[in-house]
């Protein structure tokens, strides 16, 4: 999921997001795209991004996962290897209003119905940074809250090297 502003204060712009993913079970998998606006995911054979292909676009806005046969789900299941780290990018165009990108995955036989589907969770993501610049550093510790029913807002900021971090969890 992303949320690439939180009070959705920004509007025409574009984003990508990279890195990979490393499925725990071998498996033939489909990819599923959601986002506010339009949006395209590319994934690699390998864990090169000199290989990547679309799998999947949203050319519109905001619906549901859909079911294979649909433009935001890839048409025939994509086989992953366990342990294997497959590139992995996301491109958007948000327009006006609310913002946000998803992207989620079934295995072959998972009988969860595509709108049921949850975005990717991080255990499967990697990211991608120089490691030259050094670990992320924690510059504003979130505080501690309590909601009872509601929803909680948890802000924290990061660096690595100079440049900013961004995150989701």
């Amino acid at each position: 999921t992303l949320p690439a502003y939180a009070d959705n204060s920004h509007e025409n712009y574009g984003g990508k997001m990279s890195g990979w993913i490393t499925p725990t079970e071998t498996g033939d998998y489909n990819f599923f795209i959601r986002s506010d606006d339009a949006s395209q995911l590319f994934l690699s054979t390998d864990d090169k991004s000199a290989n990547l292909a679309m799998v999947a676009e949203e050319t519109g806005c905001c619906g549901a996962f859909e079911e294979p046969g649909a433009p935001e789900t890839t048409g025939a299941p994509i086989r992953l290897t366990a342990g294997r780290k497959y590139y992995v990018e996301a491109i958007w165009k948000e327009g006006g209003g609310g913002d946000f990108m998803q992207v989620a995955w079934r295995k072959t036989g998972d009988n969860t119905a595509a709108s049921q589907l949850a975005p990717i969770p991080g255990q499967f993501l990697s990211t991608m940074y120089d490691t030259k610049l050094g670990p992320p550093v924690i510059t504003n510790q979130p505080q501690g809250q309590e909601v009872a029913g509601g929803t909680a807002t948890v802000k924290v900021e990061a660096t690595i090297g100079e440049q900013p971090v961004s995150y989701q969890w």
